[in-house]
C-alpha cells in the first residue's frame, strides 16, 4: 500500500467520519480501486509477531430492500452508502489492536483517493452481515465502515452525531503526553523530532471520541510506552484496544515517513503497571 506518495499528516488532518453518501452506485474504476487496496498484502504492524489474524470483505447492499438494510443496523444512521468494508478477525490477545492499527490504514488510503469512510464498532448487528459474507470457522466481525463518494453536505442528524460527541474536539496535548511519570506533562521541546508523530496520534480518532490513548515518555530517551486509560463506560473499555491500534497507526506511519528508526516491543515487566491505565506497547527509538 503506498500510503506515502502522500504526506501522512495531510491524509489525517484531512481524514474525517462521513456518515452521508452520494446514494449514487460507484463507478467500476471506483469500485476497482478498492477491491485493489484491500487486497494489499503490505499489512505488517507493530502487533504481527502477536497476531495476523485480521481480513476485510466488501458487500454490497444495491439489490437489498429498505427492510433488509434496516435488519443490518446501519439504515437511516449511514445515508446513501452501497457497500460496506467488514472487518473479519478471531479472539487472540492483540488482535483488537492489529485490526485497529489495519482498519485505519486501509482508511486513511482510501481517505488518500477521496473515498468517505466512518469507523462502525456498535451501530449495526453483526448476526445479521456475518449471513451475508463468507465467515470462517472461530471468525467474528469486530467493526465495518461505508465507503463511498461523500455528499455534498451532512444531514441534520449527522451534525447532531458530531456535535454530541465533539467530533472535531481533540483533548490537550499535556493531558496526552506526560514524560517519566503520569503527572508530568511532556513538552513539544522535551519531544523534540517526535512532536509531529505525536501531534498526529493526538488527531486519531476513536470510539465516542473519547481519546484514551496516553504516551509516558522516558527522560532523555526515544523510549515512548502506550497506554490507555480506564474509564467509568465498560462499553468504551471495550473498544480502546482498537483505538491503541489506531494510534499506533498514525504514530508509526509518521515515523516511517521522517524515516525515524528503532524498534517497537512488548514488555512484560510489573513495573509498567499503573492502576488508571493498560499497558499496550513500546517505541524506542535511535
Amino acid at each position: 500500500m503506498n500510503i506515502n506518495s502522500k504526506s501522512i499528516s495531510e491524509i489525517i488532518k484531512s481524514r474525517t467520519s462521513i456518515r452521508t453518501f452520494n446514494s449514487d452506485l460507484l463507478a467500476n474504476e471506483d469500485k476497482k480501486k478498492i477491491l485493489d487496496i484491500l487486497k494489499d498484502t503490505n499489512l505488517n504492524t507493530p502487533f504481527n509477531e502477536q497476531e495476523q489474524h485480521c481480513r476485510f470483505e466488501i458487500v454490497e447492499l444495491e439489490s437489498k430492500s429498505p427492510e433488509e438494510k434496516r435488519k443490518l443496523g446501519t439504515y437511516g444512521f449511514i445515508t446513501g452508502a452501497n457497500q460496506f468494508i467488514i472487518g473479519i478477525t478471531r479472539k487472540s490477545e492483540y488482535v483488537k489492536e492489529e485490526f485497529g492499527y489495519i482498519f485505519e490504514k486501509l482508511i486513511l488510503e482510501f481517505t488518500k483517493q477521496g473515498f468517505g469512510t466512518c469507523w462502525l464498532g456498535g451501530t449495526f448487528n453483526r448476526e445479521n452481515y456475518a449471513k451475508i459474507i463468507d465467515m470462517k470457522e472461530n471468525e467474528y466481525i469486530l467493526c465495518i465502515s461505508p465507503i463511498g463518494i461523500p455528499a455534498n453536505s451532512r444531514r441534520m442528524s449527522d451534525k447532531l452525531i458530531r456535535n454530541a460527541i465533539k467530533a472535531s474536539k481533540r483533548k490537550k496535548w499535556n493531558t496526552l503526553f506526560f514524560e517519566d511519570d503520569f503527572s508530568i506533562p511532556l513538552t513539544k521541546n522535551n519531544a523534540e523530532k517526535y512532536a509531529i508523530p505525536l501531534e498526529m496520534l493526538r488527531l486519531a480518532p476513536s470510539a465516542g471520541n473519547k481519546q484514551p490513548w496516553r504516551i509516558l515518555k522516558e527522560k532523555n530517551t526515544n523510549t515512548f510506552h502506550f497506554y490507555w486509560k480506564i474509564g467509568k463506560n465498560l462499553n468504551y473499555n471495550k473498544l480502546h484496544k482498537i483505538d491503541m491500534g489506531i494510534a499506533v497507526c498514525h504514530f508509526d506511519l509518521m515515523i516511517q515517513e521522517m524515516d525515524l528508526t528503532g524498534n517497537w516491543i512488548i514488555k512484560q515487566d510489573s513495573t509498567f503497571k499503573f492502576d488508571q491505565f493498560k499497558y499496550v506497547i513500546t517505541w524506542i527509538g535511535e
